[in-house]
């Protein structure tokens, strides 16, 4: 049963990357016309997606002065400190 639940949520995984590629991505928009166009189109666009992958570290959440902070932004400026976080 847990081979079967491990299977399932990977599973799960490549369903939600595939949404990302096709949504955000754009993964099939454009209209090709050759079957190399779309590959090199695929390929593109998995690059594209490991790149945002490796920079997401180092990315910051930049908010303006008068922008609401960010859920951590607000637990780190409170004395509240939740049982749970790290």
């Amino acid at each position: 049963m847990d081979r079967f639940w491990q299977a399932f949520l990977r599973r799960f995984e490549l369903e939600h990357t595939f949404r990302f590629a096709k949504q955000t991505l754009g993964w099939t928009t454009p209209k090709l016309r050759t079957p190399g166009a779309a590959d090199r189109w695929t390929w593109i666009l998995i690059v594209a997606h490991t790149q945002l992958r490796l920079a997401q570290p180092l990315a910051t959440d930049l908010r303006r002065p008068w922008e609401t902070p960010s859920i951590s932004d607000r637990y780190q400026r409170s004395s509240f400190s939740p049982g749970w976080a790290v």
